[in-house]
């Protein structure tokens, strides 16, 4: 039987490297109609998920609905499925005045006032946009005649304004180029989950369903820092030295294979 992934309903291992998601069900699929050999993968609830090439190259288009809690089982569940990559196209409202509409924004950062993340790191860890898709970003703007510019949003968890103040002043006044709700569950899903996925149970987009299974496949460097950290798993003192020299050897080898 094949495995699905909880939610979004997309089986692991179908999910294209690159992927693009976006909110809106019905922009997915717009998205995807300008794909080469368009497949859908699954339209689960608020996740319509679509394959296909662009140029010959392999692309996921998925949605993700509204406000971070939802993108979180989106972006994971994609990560599951082999997602590398994970470009979020959308609308925000701009917080600075000398900004036309109709502008595009490259997020380098977002503040998180979402309230989501909160709960799954503290809240003085940064929600960071990855610097290689930001600059191959800004290198493809430079080719089109729009409006571009990059830095710091602002990634809330409300729509509409409740009893209690906000903070979109005084994010404004810090620079916030505009605010939208999804960005800074990407960025921690992009910088935590992926690190722990990629060394427990992604190894080069194949999904493990435990240590043991992807114990079995591994060799080299990246055995020998598995070894170590289930080690320090179990309780045993954590070897410094040794650990750094794996860490370092393990990192050149996932650079020679990008």
């Amino acid at each position: 039987m094949e495995k699905i992934v909880p939610i979004i309903d997309i089986p692991y291992n179908t999910i294209a490297p690159r992927v693009i998601v976006c909110g809106d069900p019905g922009r997915a699929e717009k998205i995807a109609s300008r794909l080469d050999d368009r497949q859908v993968v699954a339209k689960s609830r608020e996740y319509w998920t679509f394959n296909g090439k662009y140029k010959g190259v392999p692309v996921t288009v998925s949605s993700h609905g509204v406000g971070a809690a939802g993108a979180h089982v989106s972006f994971e569940g994609l990560i599951l499925g082999g997602a590398k990559v994970i470009i979020r196209v959308g609308t925000c409202g701009t917080m600075q005045p000398d900004m036309p509409q109709g502008a595009l924004i490259i997020a380098t950062a977002a503040c998180r006032e979402e309230g989501v993340t909160a709960q799954l790191i503290p809240q003085s860890y940064p929600a960071v946009a990855s610097y290689d898709v930001v600059q191959q970003m800004l290198d493809a703007a430079k080719q089109t005649d729009a409006w571009v510019r990059a830095d710091i949003i602002c990634t809330g968890g409300i729509f509409y304004k409740g009893l209690l103040p906000t903070n979109n002043r005084l994010m404004a006044d810090a620079g916030c180029l505009a605010f939208e709700n999804e960005a800074a569950m990407l960025f921690y899903a992009k910088t935590v989950f992926y690190m722990l996925q990629n060394l427990y149970w992604l190894r080069d987009g194949v999904y493990y369903q435990n240590r043991k299974e992807l114990a079995a496949h591994l060799k080299g460097e990246d055995q020998q820092l598995f070894n170590i950290m289930e080690k320090t798993r179990q309780g045993e003192p954590f070897p410094l030295e040794p650990t750094f020299e794996a860490l370092f050897i393990w990192c050149q080898g996932l650079l020679q294979r990008l």
